[in-house]
């Protein structure tokens, strides 16, 4: 389905492609992000993905 709630043509195969960095900014802080591209071989659809996670132990 696509984004107007209409079905899409897809191919026999599908995938997704990822590509992340996590880094120690300080010793109790650590930030990680990440982007991927969700529809490689997904005629019709153009989905990505972006995530930000910051954690900080206490």
């Amino acid at each position: 389905m696509t984004s107007q709630l209409t079905l899409a043509d897809t191919s026999p195969w599908s995938g997704s492609l990822r590509l992340g960095l996590r880094s120690l900014v300080a010793r109790s802080l650590i930030v990680e992000a990440s982007l991927g591209y969700l529809s490689i071989g997904q005629n019709g659809l153009d989905t990505w993905e972006g995530r930000l996670f910051v954690s900080y132990g206490f």
